[in-house]
């Protein structure tokens, strides 16, 4: 038997137990909080790295040792992913989840920095005439 983070009992039968790997997210007194936040490719990456690790040394859930990191994880269609990374007691996990995400948020408005949204854009054809006489001619239009 075993207890989920939302207090749901699993049964589950010998077999599958012993041919399966258990994930223990409580047994360790430390944990990892690993947030991806994009940003504007008009950013200054190096400027909000900085920014946000002084966020997260000032916040008091996040451990000292090892110390809070940002990289750059990917780029994506819209923006530069960043990856946040600090460590915190097990207890504090799910908090701290929350005020990183609420702090962000917040920290990036005090400074401007442009959490940026997915668009697409889409090209709309229109058949305005023939070519050789059986090939129609596409005109595109661009919208946003």
């Amino acid at each position: 038997t075993l207890c989920t983070n939302n207090n749901q009992m699993l049964i589950i039968p010998n077999g599958p137990l012993a041919n399966s790997s258990i994930t223990n997210h409580t047994r360790k007194e430390c944990r990892r909080v690993s947030i991806v936040v994009d940003i504007s490719y008009h950013s200054n990456v190096n400027y909000v790295r900085d920014l946000l690790v002084h966020t997260l040394q000032n916040e008091k859930m996040v451990i000292k040792e090892p110390q809070p990191f940002v990289v750059v994880k990917s780029f994506g269609d819209n923006s530069i992913n960043l990856g946040i990374h600090c460590w915190c007691h097990t207890k504090d996990f799910w908090t701290l989840s929350n005020t990183i995400h609420e702090t962000v948020k917040e920290v990036f408005d005090q400074h401007h920095i442009e959490l940026p949204f997915h668009e697409q854009i889409v090209h709309l054809m229109q058949n305005s005439h023939t070519v050789n006489g059986d090939i129609p001619h596409q005109h595109s239009s661009e919208y946003a």
